[in-house]
């Protein structure tokens, strides 16, 4: 009697086992439905309001090389301040720039430039020929999602460690994105031409925490039409503290250039 009655307890509970097993897929698909993960991870870029790092800088272009220390101060929407120095520690540059208008201290001439922040200056100035946004996203290690925001991507895989997205854009270009499926971290970020050559590409590796929120310590981000890199290496990054230092503090002996473009 007791073997039936085992019996019996073991079917009940493999018929309940079964019954429930249909739930978790249909949670699992509800959670990671690409429309989702892309508004979680909007959500989490959209969560980082002020951003202070320092490390090490790198410009690379057919015209313009470079390798530097920095120290960059962002306040979302509308503010970043750049300081740069050289190995030894001596200043080289400061910069404010904002959506607006930009000021840019050339510390070894003793010269000021400001002007306002048309298209083409922060190429002709700063040396590197990506837009306002592009350079406060690359620095604080995002990608904004906004474009793609609730929109079923066309194609959408998954492994066991990534998530991988491409958008068809009315232009004939493709974005693309790989996704750590562990922390929604964007790891690899592309947009390509209608022939599949590369536009603009992003890579962030070496990510820490920061109040839940993943940020890579390694940023690469490259654009084709100038075939620039800007690589960026941080030692030190502080997240959504008060940021001091945005007035830059210059000599009364500084020259001062109205910058016309």
């Amino acid at each position: 009697m007791k073997k039936i009655v085992n019996a019996v307890l073991l079917i009940l509970l493999l018929v309940i086992v079964d019954s429930c097993a249909p739930a978790k897929p249909e949670k699992e698909e509800a959670e990671f439905s690409p429309d989702r993960i892309m508004v979680k991870m909007e959500s989490n870029r959209r969560k980082i309001k002020t951003f202070y790092g320092k490390g090490v800088m790198g410009v690379n272009s057919p015209e313009f090389s470079a390798k530097t220390n920095f120290e960059v101060r962002l306040v979302k929407p509308d503010s970043i301040r750049l300081s740069i120095s050289g190995p030894l520690g001596f200043d080289i540059a400061e910069a404010l720039v904002t959506k607006d208008d930009f000021t840019f201290y050339d510390v070894l001439r003793n010269k000021v430039y400001t002007g306002k922040n048309r298209e083409g200056v922060l190429r002709d100035v700063f040396k590197v020929d990506f837009s306002f946004d592009d350079i406060m996203d690359a620095f604080a290690g995002a990608v904004n999602l906004t474009e793609n925001l609730r929109k079923i991507p066309d194609e959408f895989n998954s492994d066991n460690s990534y998530f991988y997205f491409n958008y068809r854009n009315p232009s004939g270009t493709n974005t693309q994105y790989i996704v750590d499926q562990n922390d929604l971290a964007i790891k690899e970020y592309s947009l390509t031409d209608s022939n599949n050559k590369k536009i603009f590409e992003g890579f962030y590796s070496d990510f820490r925490s920061f109040e839940g929120l993943p940020l890579p310590y390694k940023v690469i981000v490259k654009s084709s039409r100038y075939d620039q890199n800007l690589d960026i290496e941080y030692r030190l990054i502080e997240v959504n503290k008060p940021v001091s230092g945005l007035v830059l503090k210059l000599p009364k002996d500084v020259e001062y250039i109205e910058w016309k473009n």
